[in-house]
């Protein structure tokens, strides 16, 4: 419940800071997951019941661009040109949505966000591993936050995760709360106000052992 309540917040977030920069956003019929749970637990039909799902949800809309929030779905939905073989009815229809698709972070990244009205506090970034390893855009939100006149400080092993990594803290625990100590005591070691993350699962939870808050980047964006 508490990640459905995050989405929708997030899913408000965005189209607010998409009308300011003077962007028509459009909600899809597409309701349930991008399929990567399904794809960790090794339960592949499924995986693909939700991915064949989404494609055609997804199809319904005339849109130039599909944004994704979450690099961790992000990562997913661009990766599901490897799901099917050539011959395989989806396979043009997955590429035509591939290619479509961006992190908002791509998206943001050559607009004028100065326009904006920041939330002006003391920052750490969190660089989720479906950003920096999967989609390979690692300094990416580094450099929009720069831009606008954020000094996040670096990040002792800022490349290894924070534990979360989709059902990893479901079968690992013990690593897996580990990982989060180790990556909240480099996150917090320079007292800063507030983590910021480009990944929801990520965020989540960071957020459960936390001392202040944690948000997605872009909710900086959104005052």
């Amino acid at each position: 419940m508490c990640n459905l309540f995050l989405r929708l917040i997030l899913t408000i977030v965005y189209k607010n800071i998409l009308a300011k920069l003077g962007y028509e956003t459009i909600e899809t019929p597409q309701k349930q997951c991008c399929g990567a749970i399904d794809q960790h637990l090794s339960v592949n039909h499924d995986a693909l019941v939700q991915i064949k799902q989404n494609i055609d949800a997804w199809l319904e809309v005339e849109a130039e661009m599909i944004i994704v929030s979450a690099s961790g779905c992000g990562l997913m939905v661009k990766d599901y040109v490897s799901m099917f073989e050539r011959l395989d009815p989806y396979y043009q229809k997955v590429q035509h949505i591939v290619n479509k698709t961006k992190d908002i972070a791509e998206f943001l990244a050559d607009k004028n966000l100065n326009q904006l009205n920041l939330e002006r506090v003391n920052i750490i970034y969190h660089k989720p591993c479906t950003l920096q390893h999967g989609q390979q855009l690692g300094g990416l939100v580094s450099s929009i936050l720069n831009s606008l006149g954020y000094q996040p400080t670096p990040v002792v092993d800022s490349h290894l995760c924070c534990g979360s990594a989709g059902t990893y803290s479901i079968f690992q625990p013990k690593l897996s709360q580990q990982l989060r100590a180790n990556k909240l005591k480099h996150l917090q070691i320079a007292n800063p106000q507030m983590i910021v993350t480009a990944n929801i699962g990520c965020l989540i939870y960071l957020q459960k052992e936390a001392k202040i808050p944690v948000k997605h980047w872009v909710e900086l964006l959104n005052n």
